[in-house]
């Protein structure tokens, strides 16, 4: 692995990152070889996931407590595909990104998005754009496509619709209008994931099978945007089986899962829309809420249950519920969460789509 620094002078501040690039490389291989997961080719997992496109761990900095001492700036590691072993880091300063500034985003935009303030949310994502995205965006080489790392609390920020500038004229644009991006935990686990997409069979040309199971259980405080998306992605689909309102009992969904994997266990793309709940203290009792089979039944479908009864193949996981991606506050890199779940249950990607996310489409499609 060749790295280079794009700072002058002492880089000291930098070396935790560039040790958990290191470690990733050196690790990889023996992770592959106990899970039996094996990489696209006989080439390091990082150098393979490079081949498809950089990658970018992004880390800030805690600020200091009660003031004191320098509140440090966070950087960025890019990895690319280059070097005699296939791979290239460059260390970049985020000077702006500092470990009280990612904090203040963080919480400004919880509060934005859920009281729907697109005014403060647009302010938030140029403020993002700004200090993170548009200096790292030119060192990537404007890439089609990125894979971001993030650590600590900016894992809990939408760093994929920052507002940029890229052309002369200055206008600025969300990041997702000129890039691919997409997030992992670890390098371990982005191979993983596209090696399980790879290896699923029956994938339409797109992508994507033509293999739908939807559960959507709304109530007056999220029907509106529910109802509308879950009908709406079910007529995409050829080969679907839908539980919705007073179907969507977490027994029925269960029972239809077994006896749906065990006849046809065909790659599947699941949704799951409504309300969910993340436990950090207890990560197995995180649950999606559903309708009630009885009366006192509080209608949860837990993960311990669908880890219990597993989902096959699943190419996709939609998670249109509140809290499904959520880290947890006070350590965001214990990243365990509804979504960290369905990659245990063998998915080969998720995607997270909570009430914030409906605020955030409304800004993205306007910029």
């Amino acid at each position: 692995m060749r790295i280079r620094s794009s700072t002058t002078g002492d880089s000291s501040l930098f070396r935790d990152q560039v040790l958990r690039a290191q470690d990733d490389q050196r690790a990889l291989r023996a992770e592959f070889a106990a899970t039996g997961v094996q990489g696209p080719s006989s080439r390091d997992p990082l150098a393979d996931a490079v081949a498809q496109g950089p990658l970018c761990y992004l880390s800030h900095l805690p600020p200091a407590e009660d003031g004191y001492g320098p509140d440090l700036a966070g950087f960025a590691v890019l990895v690319r595909a280059g070097g005699s072993d296939g791979v290239e880091t460059e260390v970049l300063p985020l000077p702006r990104m500092t470990g009280s500034a990612v904090v203040a985003w963080r919480e400004r935009w919880d509060a934005a998005a859920h009281a729907g303030d697109r005014e403060e949310a647009q302010a938030v994502l140029k403020e993002i754009g700004t200090a993170v995205m548009e200096p790292v965006m030119p060192c990537a080489g404007w890439p089609g496509r990125l894979v971001l790392l993030p650590d600590g609390q900016l894992s809990r920020l939408p760093l994929h619709a920052a507002s940029v500038r890229r052309r002369a004229d200055g206008e600025r644009r969300s990041l997702v209008h000129e890039a691919v991006i997409s997030y992992a935990p670890t390098v371990g686990i982005l191979s993983e994931c596209r090696a399980r997409a790879a290896s699923l069979s029956s994938v339409t040309s797109h992508g994507l099978p033509d293999r739908y199971i939807g559960v959507a259980f709304w109530d007056s405080a999220i029907e509106e945007g529910v109802q509308g998306e879950f009908k709406a992605a079910a007529q995409h689909f050829v080969d679907r089986q839908t539980f919705a309102e007073d179907a969507a009992t977490p027994e029925a969904v269960e029972q239809a899962l077994v006896r749906t994997m065990s006849e046809d266990p065909a790659p599947a793309v699941v949704h799951i829309a409504s309300h969910a709940r993340v436990n950090h203290e207890e990560p197995l009792s995180s649950h999606f809420r559903l309708n009630p089979a009885r009366p006192g039944d509080e209608g949860l479908l837990r993960l311990s249950d669908l880890l219990r009864i597993g989902l096959g193949e699943i190419r996709l996981a939609v998670l249109s519920a509140c809290e499904s991606g959520s880290p947890s506050a006070d350590n965001a890199n214990e990243f365990m969460s509804l979504a960290s779940g369905f990659l245990r249950l063998g998915a080969a990607g998720v995607v997270m789509w909570g009430p914030e996310s409906r605020v955030l489409f409304r800004v993205v499609m306007s910029t």
